[in-house]
């Protein structure tokens, strides 16, 4: 009996694989093996992730698998879609394609954040905040199907831009966190639901010159991670932050200073996970979240990343070791996915660590 043959899609083809996929501010684009980079202590140099032309930064950087859907939101509130797979596989030095050849931009839009949406999604909005503190949540079903020329995401105002986004619930809270250490938490819910075409309300209220650098959405029994443009950071329990009214000043949750400079992202983190910091020269390193002190709200936080004089870190983005390792595979840490299990209680301990603020020996010495 004669058989049909089978019809294959491109995405049949394609095995599935955890990459690491950069965006420079320049708007080149590529994707590599996320086991290129090795695990290294925090307050290390990093390595040469990608090279950049001078004033060109790593300004996105995302662990995605190659067969999910990336959502690309630009600062005039645009959302474009393509499958992970579709950007062009390059070596670590690579500077990548251009971000047009995938994204029909205008010449001047920049993309500034990235959602990506796995098959298994089950969440039922789309959160975005604007750099003016503004916020709104769309049902996700109105980028099921983005065309490829892009769909409008959210009005905004003339001076304003769309910074985050992120996939959320109503039964979840959002935490947005400003450039001069202001953060607040907020019930999803208590945000009306709003078509792509309308424009947002205000999450936060700022201080004159601040801005939002970041949101996500808090998670029962994680921290909230940030990091500042030069190199300090700190992990700070989700349980420390109060519930509030949207639109409020919020409360402190870094302090910035000259040394530690401003904020540049903020992100949920679990403790059996890994961080990837990219600087804006291309460097990057990859070191374990348990490495990184639990600290409160008011502190400044430890070096994460040695930053050469006159760089700054451009991107941070989490890895979860338990999707990339499974049984007792080692880990870049040295360690397996079971001594990481069996260590997690001591995750607040970090060797060289000094007195309850978590500074090291370090992080006292003059940049």
């Amino acid at each position: 009996m004669d058989q049909q043959p089978e019809d294959f899609s491109e995405e049949d083809l394609v095995a599935h694989q955890e990459v690491v996929v950069t965006l420079s501010s320049r708007g080149y684009i590529k994707r590599l093996p996320l086991s290129t980079y090795r695990a290294q202590r925090r307050g290390g140099v990093g390595i040469i992730g990608m090279k950049t032309r001078e004033n060109d930064a790593v300004r996105h950087l995302l662990v995605a698998d190659t067969h999910d859907k990336l959502v690309f939101f630009t600062d005039r509130g645009r959302c474009f879609q393509v499958k992970t797979y579709e950007i062009t596989d390059e070596s670590r030095q690579a500077r990548g394609e251009s971000i047009h050849q995938l994204l029909t931009l205008d010449q001047k839009e920049r993309v500034t954040a990235v959602v990506r949406m796995p098959p298994e999604l089950e969440r039922d909005y789309m959160l975005m905040a604007t750099k003016l503190g503004e916020v709104k949540k769309t049902p996700l079903k109105s980028f099921a199907n983005v065309r490829r020329d892009g769909l409008n995401a959210m009005d905004l105002e003339a001076a304003d831009e769309l910074v985050s986004a992120k996939l959320a619930a109503d039964e979840d809270d959002a935490i947005i966190v400003t450039a001069r250490g202001q953060s607040l938490k907020f019930r999803v819910g208590t945000l009306r639901s709003a078509s792509r075409l309308s424009g947002g309300v205000r999450g936060i209220r700022l201080a004159s010159g601040d801005r939002v650098v970041g949101m996500d959405i808090a998670q029962e029994g994680l921290a909230l991670l940030v990091v500042s443009e030069f190199g300090f950071g700190k992990r700070t329990p989700v349980s420390d932050y109060p519930l509030q009214g949207r639109g409020g000043q919020g409360v402190i949750t870094f302090k910035t200073n000259p040394k530690t400079g401003e904020l540049i992202a903020a992100r949920m983190v679990h403790a059996e996970h890994e961080l990837m910091l990219i600087a804006e020269d291309g460097i990057v390193m990859r070191t374990p979240v348990a490495h990184i002190s639990l600290q409160g709200r008011s502190t400044q936080g430890v070096t994460l990343m040695d930053v050469r004089r006159g760089d700054r870190v451009a991107a941070v983005a989490e890895i979860d070791m338990r999707r990339e390792f499974s049984g007792v595979d080692e880990l870049p840490t040295g360690a397996t996915v079971e001594d990481g299990a069996r260590k997690k209680g001591r995750a607040r301990k970090v060797p060289g660590e000094q007195g309850g603020n978590g500074a090291s020996p370090d992080d006292k010495k003059p940049r």
